[in-house]
Parts: structure tokens; C-alpha cells; sequence
């Protein structure tokens, strides 16, 4: 059942929209002091939102397997 859940589209749908939403929050905070430009938004959310999907990528390819063998208690 841990497995279905770990590969399941609905956890890569929630990891992604969660991504999505801390730099929809951090943006304006990083425009607000002054870090960024306005006209950076997009390139600052691209770039996030391509290493997060980097990252999920080569945590399934290497990890995920071992993740699940611990979760079920197998060493």
C-alpha cells in the first residue's frame, strides 16, 4: 500500500502544487526586499519548479526502493 502511495500521481500532483505555493509565498517577499526584480518572477519560478522535478526524478530512479524497503520494514 506504501509503494502505490509513493508512486502514485496524486503525491507527485501534491509535492509539486506544495513547491508551486512556497515560491508563490516567497516571491513577494523576495520583491518586497528588494532581492529581486519584479520581471524575475517566472525565471525564479521556472527554475524551482525544473530542480524540483530533477529531484523527484532521481529520487524515484535511486531512493524510492529503498524508501519503501524501510517503510515496510525489510533491511
Amino acid at each position: 500500500m506504501f509503494e502505490k502511495l509513493l508512486t502514485s500521481d496524486l503525491v507527485k500532483s501534491w509535492f509539486f502544487a506544495t513547491v508551486r505555493h512556497l515560491v508563490a509565498l516567497a516571491v513577494p517577499a523576495l520583491i518586497a526586499t528588494g532581492v529581486m526584480d519584479q520581471s524575475q518572477s517566472n525565471d525564479l519560478l521556472g527554475a524551482v519548479m525544473f530542480l524540483a522535478a530533477l529531484g523527484w526524478s532521481w529520487w524515484q530512479k535511486h531512493n524510492q526502493q529503498t524508501a519503501i524497503a524501510v517503510a515496510k520494514g525489510v533491511k
